[in-house]
């Protein structure tokens, strides 16, 4: 007898009966979001406020001076009257409280307007009437996010792809091609709404200048820089015209270079850090003492270049550390989250420029080095005489070379990918394609008024070989930075291998290294020193033998052989132990601290196969029970010649 379906199962047991096809996809009508009635959400027409939109229970609006305001929702009267800026009493127009009617000073009778209605006094603001009216524009303008519609003063990319100027009083739009292809010349628009960014008023910068800079004014700052004494005199003063060019407008940049300037006492540093302060024109921000908080709070918004003069930092010099890490995230444009005494998280995107100024720079990890181009002024020779130097005709100069990078700007990103391509076809990284390949192409579009030819023609002019010439001048730059920029495994070995370990009283204290070089010298008939292998142990340190991976093995693993010879592929094992006292101690108050040291050493690798890389989360013992380990080949840890061949993975 068949059962019955279970209670309340009956209208699951009837669909199943009767399916019915599911609708195409096509057919479903799309979701409806409510739609406001302007005349019921809107603010009046003769408003002289914008309502942006509400976060929480903060409401965002563009006040009468064209600044954002955020206004919590109590909406006191200071905060209504506060909005209208300038004319306070055109709150009380749109939001009358009303008095006593109003009566004939003639006849006594009440005064009727012209539409027939009584004319009544206004008493004052009607708050409620004010506060409801701007919550509901703000609630149907949507959600409103500063952190990521609000764009401060400097250069920025507009929605279809044009060079937009924020002067702080007002903006100047590059020109823009409609889908008709109508051209529309570039012009001032107030600060305010644009493309669905907000623009809001800031401080007053000098605008561009009306007319673009000429080919011969770029090619007179090119002579100008060239009168310094640079290390490298056929390429140093170009790429500072390229920086200089990318300092005008960073923020509309896809990659924002940096540039440190190490001057010899004598240089001429002091007036050539002028010249480019004028050229600038109030579109940066300069401080001979930063901290990386006081630029973030210091820009905000704000996409301009920064100029730090006598930036002599140390390694391990925790604020200058930060501020180059806050010029590391602006390359690219990167967010940085911060907290506040409020406890709400804040966000600051950097978009700038850095420009550095120092004697001699600092040690730089690859990731700043490569982020960081870093040229070398030489003390004059005796009898030279700087450069007689008008500020006002720099200043004009700047203004004007601001209003060249906007015009040449619809070509920015082909000259670029030009310069880019041809640094990597050299051999070169894309990290380096970006940060030379920016300077470069800033530079082109102050020199040239074409982008460079493609290369790939025989009919190419002078001009167009210009990329492969500018290229070829640069690669001692580049050599230079690679040299510089030494990777974080790099560092981390060489911490390792030159930290001091104790010794006994009277005795001299002797490197990780020196003691490796001692375990592996006969000592007493014997063939290595026992001793000093002891020493090592103690330290989280061991030379080892590696031993394959069995090919039936489930779990295939590097082990080590049981018993050390020198007459073997040799490798020194280090423990992964971040609790080990011993490393604990060589790596405190480095960059690699709390067992780190293992993530770096893992990727140490030498230049050919035959010379080995790392082996990590292999188990040895040292002085108790067996700890991961990383092994690394002896000979990329000190001068040792292997004697054995490298040891073959089993597969």
């Amino acid at each position: 007898m068949p059962k019955s379906p279970a209670p309340g199962l009956e209208s699951v047991a009837a669909a199943a009966a009767a399916p019915v096809d599911a609708p195409l996809l096509g057919d479903m009508a799309p979701a409806q979001r409510r739609r406001p009635d302007p005349s019921a959400t809107g603010l009046p027409p003769d408003c002289p406020i914008i309502a942006l939109g509400k976060f929480g229970k903060t409401y965002f609006f563009i006040d009468d001076n064209g600044q954002l305001v955020d206004v919590s929702s109590q909406f006191t009267k200071g905060d209504i009257y506060s909005l209208f800026g300038r004319d306070p009493g055109k709150a009380d127009a749109l939001f009358p409280q009303y008095g006593k009617p109003v009566k004939d000073p003639a006849t006594g009778d009440p005064m009727i307007d012209e539409w027939g209605a009584a004319v009544f006094e206004i008493k004052g603001l009607d708050q409620t009437k004010a506060q409801k009216a701007l919550i509901r524009a703000c609630s149907w303008a949507g959600i409103f996010d500063p952190n990521t519609q609000e764009l401060g003063r400097g250069a920025h990319v507009g929605r279809d792809g044009q060079l937009i100027l924020h002067c702080g009083d007002k903006l100047l739009i590059g020109e823009t091609v409609g889908l008709q292809g109508q051209r529309r010349a570039p012009h001032y628009v107030e600060p305010g709404l644009v493309d669905k960014a907000v623009f809001p008023s800031g401080a007053e910068l000098p605008p561009p200048s009306e007319r673009p800079s000429e080919i011969r004014e770029a090619t007179e700052t090119l002579q100008l820089f060239a009168q310094w004494h640079w290390r490298e005199p056929s390429i140093m003063p170009l790429l500072l015209l390229g920086q200089c060019a990318a300092m005008l407008i960073p923020g509309a940049l896809p990659w924002r270079p940096h540039m440190w300037l190490n001057a010899a006492s004598g240089s001429g540093k002091t007036t050539l850090m002028n010249i480019i302060d004028w050229l600038m024109d109030g579109w940066r921000l300069r401080a001979e003492s930063a901290t990386e908080a006081g630029i973030r709070q210091m820009l905000r918004r704000d996409a301009l270049a920064v100029l730090i003069d006598e930036f002599e930092a140390e390694a391990g010099d925790d604020n200058k550390m930060k501020v180059l890490g806050l010029a590391r995230i602006s390359s690219s444009g990167g967010t940085a989250l911060k907290g506040s005494s409020e406890h709400k998280g804040q966000s600051f995107t950097a978009k700038s420029c850095f420009f550095f100024t120092s004697i001699l720079h600092a040690p730089l990890i690859a990731q700043d080095r490569n982020r960081i181009t870093v040229l070398d002024a030489l003390t004059l020779p005796q009898g030279s005489k700087e450069p007689a130097i008008v500020p006002d005709v720099i200043r004009q100069r700047g203004a004007a070379m601001r209003r060249r990078m906007m015009d040449q700007w619809p070509r920015y990103l082909r000259t670029y990918d030009r310069y880019k391509l041809e640094i990597q076809r050299e051999g070169f990284s894309a990290r380096h394609g970006d940060q030379y390949g920016s300077l470069l192409a800033c530079a082109d579009m102050l020199l040239y008024d074409d982008a460079p030819h493609s290369g790939d023609l025989a009919d190419m002019n002078e001009d167009d070989g210009r990329v492969k010439r500018y290229v070829a001048m640069l690669l001692p730059i580049i050599l230079q930075a690679e040299v510089d920029g030494e990777s974080d495994h790099v560092r981390c070995l060489r911490t390792l291998t030159t930290h001091k370990l104790p010794a006994a009283s009277g005795l001299e204290q002797e490197s990780v290294g020196r003691w490796i070089a001692k375990a592996l010298t006969e000592r007493d008939g014997a063939l290595i020193d026992e001793k000093a292998l002891n020493k090592l142990r103690t330290y989280g340190l061991r030379l080892v033998n590696a031993k394959p991976p069995s090919a039936k093995a489930k779990d295939a693993r590097w082990g080590i052989e049981r018993d050390f010879t020198p007459f073997k592929f040799v490798y020194l094992a280090v423990s992964s132990a971040k609790e080990h006292k011993g490393l604990a101690e060589v790596f405190a108050a480095t960059d690699w601290k709390g067992g780190v040291w293992s993530q770096s050493l893992n990727r140490v690798k030498g230049k050919a196969e035959a010379d080995g890389a790392a082996i990590s989360r292999v188990m040895v013992r040292y002085d108790g029970n067996p700890e991961s380990s990383t092994l690394i080949p002896l000979n990329l840890v000190v001068e040792w010649d292997q004697k054995g061949p490298l040891p073959a993975e089993v597969a």
